[in-house]
């Protein structure tokens, strides 16, 4: 899993890397986002997503 810069982030999401294993294909282009929860499970800001998951710790 790779960030629009080129960043492996495959690590920083493990359960979509495992999921995405699982696709029967030999190679894909699969586009999308992935949503931060909170807490409680609802939703998160996307400054709560820029300060954890999303912060690349290269600092770019």
């Amino acid at each position: 899993m790779r960030t629009r810069n080129g960043h492996d982030w495959t690590g920083r999401f493990p359960n979509i890397a495992a999921a995405l294993l699982k696709l029967n294909v030999r190679s894909a282009v699969i586009d999308g986002e992935a949503v931060v929860l909170d807490e409680r499970g609802g939703r998160a800001s996307l400054s709560c997503g820029r300060t954890s998951a999303f912060t690349d710790p290269s600092g770019r």
